[in-house]
């Protein structure tokens, strides 16, 4: 093969992005995948989540509708269909992404790569045999591995995402652990699919911040929710054994025992580099893969992006990051503004955030003001059916600057973009407050919350 100007490593959304970024530029480029296009994200994480969220939504709206007499259906939700739904989904998506490469003449080398230099690597191919390549520079985004934790008298397998996803059956049971690298967000979305079709779900987590960075309110009220839709949540709660199909916990309020037919961690991740021969060419990791905010790494040339850097484990992260490694890899000069990074529990209702929250502006000596509206005094809310939710602002007191945005109801992931955007533009909240939105829509809680700021 050629030399190329820049070769991916892994082809997840840092990857991915990544390389159709390079190919912009009018970058030579090669991307190396051991397993399907598309990386763990789009096969085996959250995009197979997303489509069973999606699919449970569908289900709660059709209730919602049918209870008014306007549709009507008894049909439960189909647990084997869904899965094959999600599973046909997936498989067009992984051959989207091929197809994107093909037609921007990427190379796609189905293998696993080991650096023989920092301007070198060899592939073991999946089909058998190896091939050289080499390339002005390397972007590392190999993503991360499963690592469940072991617990105390439980000889059973925990499950992880992917495993989770790919039941038959839903279990009669599940325990689901929370406290991976992005808090409980996973294990409360887990949790809402299988409580949907019928599993008795309890939620632990043994910390009593479950989302950093979330109003603790909203938190509160979320959980609310997810305890009405039949979701069990514990904080500040140890698993002390699982013994058979139950299991033991130690919750401030004492031990319990809950039904755990399935134990699943959907969040038990490390960041995978093995074999790819980092010490080889000396690229410092250690918990990841240590990068700059232009994602390179100690050897020029290298650069990493995503959950192999150990840091923000999210998709859009490293999509961000993916783009930045790019440009520099090809002599611009981009650095990864992570400050307004959205994130998302797709439950129901609906959790988004951005920016920080009161405690954190507390710690940072802010003088603070809030807005707060609530959606469920929205029109488009009301018409959807879905009442419960709010926003709420935070302000800066001296300087009117938006410092976060807390969004729960329906319609919080799409409306966070344009929270996220009003905090990458370093808006004001009487800018905010002079958007005029269509009407009726969901986003004008945005400046219902900015009007009421005090």
């Amino acid at each position: 093969m050629e030399d190329k100007d820049l070769i991916v490593i892994g082809s997840g959304p840092g990857g991915h992005a990544a390389a159709l970024r390079a190919v912009e530029l009018g970058a030579r480029v090669a991307v190396v995948e051991a397993g399907p296009a598309g990386g763990n994200c789009v096969n085996f994480g959250c995009i197979p989540n997303n489509i069973m969220l999606e699919t449970v939504r569908f289900g709660l709206e059709l209730q919602e509708f049918s209870s008014s007499g306007i549709v009507q259906s008894s049909d439960r939700l189909n647990f084997s269909r869904a899965s094959a739904r999600r599973e046909r989904l997936v498989a067009q998506m992984s051959g989207g992404i091929r197809n994107q490469f093909e037609a921007s003449a990427i190379d796609f080398v189905v293998g696993r790569a080991s650096f023989t230099s920092p301007t070198s690597a060899t592939v073991s191919l999946e089909d058998g045999g190896s091939t050289d390549l080499s390339g002005k520079a390397f972007i590392i985004a190999t993503g991360a591995r499963p690592k469940p934790p072991s617990l105390p008298g439980f000889n059973g397998e925990v499950l992880t995402m992917d495993q989770a996803l790919r039941l038959t059956e839903p279990p009669p049971s599940a325990l689901v652990l929370g406290g991976g690298p992005v808090g409980l967000g996973f294990a409360l979305e887990q949790a809402f699919v299988l409580a949907a079709f019928g599993t008795a779900v309890t939620v632990v987590d043994a910390g009593d911040e479950p989302l950093p960075g979330a109003d603790p309110e909203m938190v509160e009220y979320l959980i609310q929710g997810l305890e009405a839709a039949g979701v069990r949540v514990l904080l500040s709660t140890r698993v002390e054994r699982v013994d058979g199909a139950e299991a033991e916990l130690a919750t401030p309020n004492g031990a319990v025992r809950v039904l755990a037919a399935a134990v699943i961690a959907p969040d038990c991740r490390r960041p995978y580099f093995d074999g790819l021969g980092l010490e080889e060419v000396g690229v410092h990791s250690s918990d990841g893969i240590s990068v700059d905010e232009r994602c390179a790494t100690n050897v020029p040339g290298i650069y990493a992006v995503g959950d192999v850097t150990g840091a923000m484990m999210f998709s859009h992260a490293a999509t961000l990051q993916g783009r930045v490694a790019a440009e520099n890899a090809l002599g611009l000069d981009a650095r990864a503004r992570l400050r307004s990074l959205p994130r998302v529990v797709h439950t129901e209702p609906e959790l988004a955030y951005v920016g920080m929250n009161e405690q954190q502006v507390q710690e940072k000596g802010i003088e603070v003001r809030t807005g707060f509206s609530d959606l469920g005094a929205n029109i488009r809310a009301q018409a959807r059916g879905q009442r419960d939710g709010a926003v709420k602002l935070l302000v800066g007191a001296k300087h009117g600057e938006i410092l976060g945005i807390h969004i729960l109801g329906p319609g919080a992931g799409e409306l966070i973009g344009q929270a996220a955007l009003a905090l990458q533009l370093d808006n004001t909240v009487e800018e905010l407050v002079d958007i005029t939105h269509w009407h009726p829509s969901l986003s004008e809680a945005l400046t219902e919350a900015a009007r009421r700021v005090s």
